[in-house]
């Protein structure tokens, strides 16, 4: 006697072999001929086939699920970083000074590449516009212009400042004594929101008080280029 099962083997490997429907009742009717008890359940069969049919033929064989398309910005992910520095009452950023200094900046923009984001760089004065002064980028409605114009998504703003701390004398050698405090804060490009603001501080001592200003904004430097690497990994992960 045919078992069930066997008739659902029939039918499935005549579906797969690209046989129609009704080719399968068919076939199922020749073989079952001789058996009279199974003649219910061929009927029972072909009112299903029918049934399908006429609703969603191959529905069970040949459906799927498909996981529902990622949303987010198709942009490619790249960071501007403005962070212009003071050391005492001199500030320092790009082309403002005689003497190129940008100690936090650089310890932020090592970190990101380490990290393996892509970092966008202002390639000139030109870029900036002769009316573009170290106090309007310090505004970050004006380094978000500049993003805009580099094509940024995510910008980096904020500033870094030394101040002097302390002088002394030990072993007949001055030293002297800074700290630095810093705060930047992650801005999306695309409308101005805020995504995370990071912050660090640290103390340094040389033999002179610029000296010691810079080894402080190093120190704070590397701190809060951790924060950021820390914080751009989870903004960026999807």
């Amino acid at each position: 006697m045919i078992t069930i099962r066997a008739l659902w083997v029939f039918a499935a490997l005549s579906c797969l072999a690209g046989h129609s429907l009704y080719a399968e009742a068919d076939l199922l009717s020749e073989v079952m001929a001789e058996n009279e008890e199974s003649s219910g359940l061929l009927q029972e069969m072909e009112d299903k086939i029918a049934e399908k049919e006429e609703t969603e033929p191959f529905a069970d064989l040949f459906s799927s699920e498909e996981e529902p398309a990622a949303s987010g910005n198709s942009m490619n992910p790249s960071i501007l970083v403005i962070v212009p520095e003071r050391v005492e009452v001199e500030w320092y950023w790009y082309f403002y000074t005689d003497e190129s200094q940008h100690i936090v900046q650089s310890e932020i923009e090592k970190r990101l590449v380490r990290d393996g984001h892509t970092l966008l760089e202002i390639g000139g004065e030109e870029m900036l516009g002769t009316d573009l002064t170290l106090e309007n980028i310090m505004k970050r409605e004006t380094a978000l212009d500049v993003a805009r114009r580099l094509g940024a998504t995510h910008l980096i703003h904020g500033q870094a400042t030394a101040s002097p701390a302390s002088q002394s004398v030990a072993y007949g050698v001055n030293v002297f004594r800074s700290n630095a405090e810093m705060q930047v804060r992650v801005v999306q490009v695309a409308d101005g929101k805020i995504l995370a603001i990071e912050d660090a501080s640290a103390t340094g001592g040389a033999e002179a008080q610029k000296a010691a200003g810079r080894a402080a904004l190093k120190d704070a430097g590397k701190k809060l280029a951790k924060k950021v690497g820390r914080t751009m990994g989870k903004i960026l992960t999807p």
